[in-house]
């Protein structure tokens, strides 16, 4: 309420000399009298007698001191208290990753490491769509998304490290009828895509094109799913080609082909570079070093 007022006034009823207080504040003897003035005017008395030799608390004055100290070392520890519990209470750190990539692993690897150093740390790690690993980042619903960096926007500021590179592969029916299974074979093979979160259908047909081309394809035309599911789905139903990452749960599939398209896309995890506390810094080192000794740097 009182401010710069109440720290003036209780220097000067220790130094009792306004010139002191400036020098001790760093600033002007007329910025002193002027805020114990203000000070004066709000509580209706005079805190001080003024006289030409020196100053002197008024009992009015003396009182005043008495309950602003009582009341800043109150305020003090409650502050002090709220500290210690924020510092002791559990805290949690929200971690998303793309869908269809799996990485347990290194999750697992750095989890175990940042909470030997960090108690009462509770990570929460779910799946999303790279579009919602994006929109939680910058909603600040999320502290870290792990993701393919072909899906960073380039227009935010996030703080990005690299965690490894994942191959590129298509993935097709092993009952997909072409001449064959190679790279050129599926260079004019149709391409599936499945649509992001509140993508337009002129950004959704330049990703298409933008991913097509950077594995080489030249499709003779885009299938467009709703999403992820549907777009394997149509891959196994030998509509078309889809690319993925060799680190994709479809793989695993019965009735699946992939090719090595000699492309990689780095993954890396980000962090909002303003809004996440140092935590994500922290915990991003932790994934790097744990990739390092995963992937082999």
């Amino acid at each position: 309420m009182f401010g710069n007022s109440v720290r003036c006034f209780l220097l000067t009823a220790e130094t009792l000399s306004f010139s002191e207080t400036a020098r001790r504040l760093g600033v002007s003897q007329q910025a002193v009298s002027k805020a114990v003035s203000r000070l004066e005017e709000k509580l209706g008395l005079p805190l001080f007698t003024r006289n030409r030799r020196a100053l002197q608390l008024t009992d009015f004055g003396a009182s005043c001191r008495s309950l602003f100290q009582e009341t800043s070392s109150y305020l003090q520890k409650n502050l002090d208290d709220l500290r210690a519990q924020a510092l002791h209470a559990p805290r949690t750190l929200f971690v998303g990753y793309q869908n269809y990539i799996e990485i347990p692993g290194l999750l697992a690897a750095g989890i175990g490491r940042i909470q030997q150093s960090n108690d009462n740390l509770n990570i929460v790690c779910e799946r999303y769509s790279p579009a919602g690993l994006v929109d939680g980042l910058l909603a600040c619903k999320l502290d870290m998304a792990l993701l393919c960096q072909r899906f960073l926007p380039k227009n935010f500021r996030l703080q990005t490290a690299p965690l490894t590179e994942l191959p590129l592969l298509l993935l097709f029916s092993s009952a997909f009828s072409l001449t064959g299974h190679d790279l050129p074979s599926l260079r004019k093979a149709p391409f599936i895509i499945d649509r992001l979160e509140n993508e337009s259908t002129s950004a959704l047909e330049a990703r298409a094109q933008k991913e097509a081309a950077l594995v080489g394809l030249e499709p003779e035309r885009i299938v467009v799913t709703p999403n992820r599911d549907s777009a394997y789905a149509a891959a196994e139903m030998g509509l078309g080609v889809i690319l993925c990452t060799k680190a994709s749960r479809f793989l695993s599939l019965p009735g699946v082909k992939a090719c090595d398209t000699g492309v990689s896309d780095p993954l890396v995890c980000c962090w909002h570079s303003q809004m996440s506390g140092p935590l994500s810094g922290e915990f991003a080192q932790i994934l790097q070093t744990a990739a390092d000794a995963l992937y082999g740097g």
